[in-house]
C-alpha cells in the first residue's frame, strides 16, 4: 500500500459562549453578579473561579459558563487568545483551524516525517507524542498533523476510524471549503 493522499480537515464550528465587554450595558442581567466595571481603572472585575477575580481592560471578550463552584453560579474569564475564535454580529464561534490529515498506510506519514514515529514487530505504527504513545495498523485511522514543536518538529495524532472524534471532522479543500464528512470520504476512498 502507497502513501496516501493528504488531505486537509478541520471540526465544524462552535458557538463559544462570551460577550464584549465595552461599558455596563454590555453586561447580560444574568451576569450581573459575575462582572462588574472599574470605572477609576477602565477595567473589567470578572468573578473567575480559578483565579478569585480576575481583570481585562475594557472592550475585552468575556467567556462564561455556568459554576456550582462559582459564589454567583457563573464562572466568567477573559479569552485573552482570540486566535480560534471570531466575532459575527456580537456572537463569537471557534475558526474551523484547518489540518493535514492523510490515512494510515504501509508507508510513514508525509506530513509527520521527523516525527517520533516507527514501525512495530506486528506491522503497526507507534508513535511517541507529548501526552504518551499511540499505536495504530494500516488503514484504520488517519494521521492528523496540528503543529510544529519549538525544535520545528511535526506534532499530530492518530484519528481512529469509527471514533467519536472521526465522525466530526469535515474534509475541505486548502482554503477551507467544505467537501464531505471524513467518514464519507473514507468511505469512497
Amino acid at each position: 500500500m502507497a502513501n496516501a493522499p493528504i488531505i486537509h480537515i478541520h471540526k465544524p464550528e462552535q458557538h463559544v459562549d462570551a460577550v464584549r465587554i465595552r461599558k455596563w450595558v454590555d453586561i447580560p442581567d444574568f451576569l450581573i453578579g459575575s462582572i462588574k466595571i472599574d470605572p477609576t481603572n477602565n477595567e473589567i472585575i470578572l468573578n473567575c473561579y480559578a483565579e478569585s477575580a480576575e481583570r481585562a481592560p475594557l472592550g475585552a471578550i468575556v467567556g462564561y459558563a455556568q459554576s456550582k463552584k462559582a459564589a454567583t453560579g457563573w464562572d466568567t474569564w477573559h479569552i485573552e487568545d482570540l486566535s480560534h475564535i471570531e466575532e459575527r454580529n456580537g456572537e463569537f464561534f471557534t475558526k474551523a483551524d484547518i489540518l493535514e490529515a492523510q490515512e494510515v498506510t504501509d508507508e510513514a506519514p508525509e506530513i509527520l516525517r521527523g516525527a517520533n514515529i516507527w514501525r512495530g514487530d506486528d506491522g503497526s505504527w507507534i508513535h511517541r507524542t507529548g501526552w504518551g504513545t499511540e499505536t495504530v495498523w494500516p488503514g484504520q485511522a488517519y494521521w492528523v498533523k496540528y503543529g510544529v514543536d519549538e525544535k520545528g518538529k511535526p506534532k499530530g495524532h492518530v484519528l481512529t476510524k469509527g471514533g467519536e472524534a472521526f465522525n466530526l471532522f469535515i474534509v475541505c479543500n486548502d482554503a477551507g471549503r467544505d467537501i464531505c464528512s471524513l467518514s464519507d470520504w473514507d468511505s469512497h476512498a
